[in-house]
């Protein structure tokens, strides 16, 4: 629903500044009085279209993060059914093209969940991905829009600061050139959580939500 509301609304927004446009010509080259008052009425229709899917879109989220029951998980199994590459410590790598977007997975499996060490192996691992695979930092801006990156942690036990994790900053980490969305699977309780789809994305961030959404559960072997 946000992918398509999202769309609409990205399509009002262009056919305002049109209009607005076609409003300011009319202006200076003294056209009719019912010619400006066309313009002003499409104007206003299209402001009040963007308001009025903007607030429907705000009560659609945002919402706990997603729980989804998986099968129990086998690690030597998991890595090589997916073809995950060793990167680092308990880190491993999967490189995949899905259409025109570039997809790099880090999973990550620890006992407990610890955030400085996840995040201090993590670094190590994008570092030496970076080096291995000749990956550039500084991509052109069309080239980054079409990243994502998905840090996935496998922990025995779920935790609250787990879930604070994988919830926190979804929107300003898929609002990056090159999103980001985070991830956590827990053993013991044979679940994954997934953060909520927020209403403030734009559509090409919903369409790498949705493509993480369905790696993972592809990953995991969900529907």
């Amino acid at each position: 629903n946000l992918k398509n509301l999202s769309l609409i609304s990205s399509v009002l927004w262009w056919l305002l500044v049109i209009f607005l446009g076609l409003e300011i010509e009319a202006f200076l080259s003294f056209a009719s009085l019912f010619a400006k008052s066309v313009l002003l009425v499409l104007i206003l229709i299209c402001l009040s279209l963007i308001f009025c899917i903007e607030s429907f879109k705000k009560k659609l989220g945002p919402k706990e993060v997603h729980q989804i029951k998986i099968s129990s998980i086998n690690k030597e199994y998991f890595i090589s059914s997916n073809n995950a590459v060793p990167v680092y410590e308990d880190t491993y790598v999967i490189l995949r093209n899905e259409g025109k977007y570039k997809m790099r997975i880090l999973i990550q499996f620890v006992s407990r969940f610890d955030s400085n060490l996840l995040t201090s192996r993590r670094k190590i691992a994008n570092h030496t991905i970076n080096k291995k695979y000749n990956k550039q930092n500084n991509l052109p801006l069309h080239d980054a829009l079409k990243m994502l990156r998905i840090n996935l942690v496998i922990c025995d036990e779920m935790s609250d600061d787990a879930r604070k994790w994988v919830g926190r900053n979804t929107e300003l980490l898929l609002s990056r050139n090159e999103s980001i969305v985070n991830a956590a699977a827990f053993l013991n309780q044979e679940t994954f959580i997934f953060p909520d789809c927020l209403s403030g994305l734009t559509y090409n961030e919903i369409i790498k939500y949705e493509l993480a959404a369905n790696t993972l559960c592809s990953l995991f072997g969900t529907d």
